[in-house]
Parts: C-alpha cells; sequence; structure tokens
C-alpha cells in the first residue's frame, strides 16, 4: 500500500531519478517525459551547497540531559551492545545535520507524522532525546502472513519485537 511521502530526486543523476520515480513512486503521469519534468523541477529547487559541509558543529550534551544518557547507558540491552570493542570510547553528543553528508533518497510523510506527533514546534531536546534515545522500546505494528511451513514478519519499524 502505498503512502505520501516525499523524494529527493534532485539529488540523484537523470538514470536514477527516472528509475526510482517510475519504480518506487505514484507519479501522476508515468510517462518518461513526465518524470524527467519533474526531476528537472526537482533539481531546479535545489539551493546552493551547505558552506560547512561534512564538518557539523558537535557539541557536548547539556547537563541537564546527563540523567537521561545515564538512564539509557545502565539498561541490559544497551550495556551490552556498548561493551562491543567497536564501541570503545564512543560518547553521546549533539551533531548538527545540515551538514551531514550523508542523506536518504525518500521520506515516508506517514511515518514521519507518526513519530513527530505530540512534539512541540520546534521540538525540546528532551522531546527529541526520547525519540531518539529511547529508554524503552515501544511496540510497533507488524503483520505476519503465513507462507507454507514458514511465517513473514513486516513491520515499517527496523527495530520490530515480538
Amino acid at each position: 500500500m502505498s503512502t505520501a511521502g516525499l523524494s529527493l530526486v534532485g539529488f540523484m543523476d537523470e538514470a536514477a531519478a527516472l528509475a526510482h520515480l517510475a519504480e518506487l513512486c505514484v507519479p501522476p503521469d508515468p510517462a518518461v517525459n513526465a518524470l524527467r519534468a519533474a526531476w528537472q523541477a526537482a533539481q531546479a529547487k535545489l539551493g546552493a551547497p551547505v558552506a560547512n559541509a561534512g564538518t557539523p558543529n558537535i557539541l557536548l550534551i547539556p547537563p541537564a540531559n546527563a540523567p537521561h544518557i545515564a538512564a539509557l547507558t545502565h539498561i541490559p540491552w544497551f550495556a551490552a551492545a556498548a561493551a562491543q570493542p567497536q564501541w570503545a570510547g564512543a560518547t553521546f553528543q549533539l551533531v548538527e545535520v545540515d551538514p551531514l553528508v550523508a542523506f536518504q533518497f525518500t521520506v515516508d510523510m506517514e511515518r514521519a507524522a507518526h513519530h513527530c506527533a505530540g512534539l512541540s514546534s520546534p521540538p525540546t531536546l528532551d522531546e527529541l532525546m526520547t525519540i531518539c534515545l529511547p529508554t524503552t522500546i515501544k511496540q510497533e505494528d507488524f503483520r505476519v502472513y503465513p507462507l507454507g511451513q514458514s511465517l513473514l514478519f513486516k513491520s515499517r519499524c527496523l527495530n520490530m519485537q515480538c
């Protein structure tokens, strides 16, 4: 089932953009010329490159939010994951988003609305910590499809547990 979303095709080259629009989207006009026009319109909306691309500001977590980080680090599943060698020396810090050299080509608007429901505008750091660094795992909706002698579990959340 399709949901409303945004596709950041202006950042793609023409071939990738046309394939994305044709295969992953439900455009009002699926003709190649219409898809090309949509891609060109998206490219025309791109602004100037971010001045400090790849070099975001990084700040320490404010002392007022330290209890949240402490609570997170004492959860057994988190403590076990953090004890892995690849995380040695890792810290929690606030990282400026705009200059990050990372992206995703699609944004599911319904999914974003689901996660951002009830947030103030702009959200507070406490609200963001609760969403981005949860101390409890929320139960997410999922569907189960019997397939012969197996089951297929389908969820929009990568953190699904059952």
